[in-house]
């Protein structure tokens, strides 16, 4: 579990940036620099899948891409995943989540997500998306089609819809990293 005080800075950091997750590759330098700063107040974080995910949180995906890229756990497969997501490369994206091993991890991710605030409506609005393996769990895998399916579509509320289920997403990541890190 990370630090009380660690943790309350990367909390203030994550309040200070842009309301939503971006869902293309795209990093604003004030954003950059001020996660540079955080990590190197807290040097503990540099290296590790708290940098990557909040790399994520801005759109920073080369520095994510460089942590886990080598790493070789499920949570590591599962940025992995989203960092190719992100920047468009949906055949690589799917590969890295196949490569999750862990059924925990992604039982994890669908029960945190489906208890997520505003996550009921979410999903509601999202069955037509089929993000949903045929036991009702979230899928990675098919979040990766839908997404590929509607991100360069001219529909408003489609675009909102992506952007929702990729800030639940990203928060529940957050939620299960921060349980799990030892900094």
């Amino acid at each position: 579990m990370l630090e009380t005080k660690v943790l309350a800075a990367i909390q203030e950091w994550i309040d200070s940036c842009p309301d939503s997750v971006p869902i293309v590759a795209k990093c604003r330098p004030v954003d950059e620099q001020s996660l540079k700063a955080l990590i190197h107040a807290y040097p503990k974080l540099k290296g590790t899948l708290v940098e990557a995910i909040l790399g994520l949180r801005i759109g920073n995906i080369e520095r994510a891409h460089e942590i886990v890229q080598s790493g070789s756990t499920s949570m590591d497969r599962y940025l992995h995943g989203v960092v190719h997501r992100t920047e468009g490369d949906y055949w690589n994206a799917k590969y890295w989540f196949q490569q999750i091993n862990d059924r925990q991890l992604l039982a994890n991710v669908s029960d945190t997500m489906s208890k997520a605030p505003d996550s009921l409506e979410i999903f509601v609005l999202s069955k037509s998306l089929g993000i949903f393996d045929d036991r009702g769990q979230f899928s990675p895998q098919f979040w990766v089609d839908a997404q590929a399916a509607l991100t360069n579509t001219s529909s408003p509320s489609d675009r909102e819809l992506i952007q929702r289920v990729a800030q639940v997403e990203w928060e529940t990541l957050w939620t299960l990293i921060q349980d799990a890190v030892k900094v």
